[in-house]
């Protein structure tokens, strides 16, 4: 009997697997997801490192999708050397990208594509 190697996820899994769900099922502004199926771009983060079983809150994978996630917004300014205030200004980027009126799902499946790429 051969023993299948489970493959450690990655910030590069957690974003891909983040825009699948995106890509699927839409993307929805002002709550991590709409109950029709549909996530906000932070929403559909978390929800994968919990599908990983990995508790989202101080969590380094997800710190991690989060940091290359806001570094992809165009625009975002530079980040500070304190680990706790980069966490809560991506989460607020990555938000006020994900809220903003103007912003489409394309526009969120793009930034989950450029994240990926810087990612890897």
């Amino acid at each position: 009997m051969t023993k299948t190697k489970t493959k450690t996820p990655t910030a590069v899994t957690v974003l891909r697997e983040a825009r699948k769900l995106i890509l699927k099922h839409g993307n929805c502004k002002n709550q991590a997801n709409d109950g029709k199926g549909r996530f906000c771009a932070l929403g559909a983060l978390n929800r994968v490192t919990n599908n990983f079983s990995i508790p989202t809150s101080s969590n380094p994978l997800n710190n991690e999708a989060r940091k290359y996630l806001a570094n992809a917004i165009p625009g975002i300014p530079c980040k500070s050397h304190n680990a706790d205030a980069d966490f809560l200004n991506n989460t607020r980027s990555i938000i006020a990208y994900n809220d903003a009126p103007g912003t489409r799902k394309r526009q969120v499946v793009r930034l989950f594509e450029r994240a990926i790429e810087e990612a890897k």
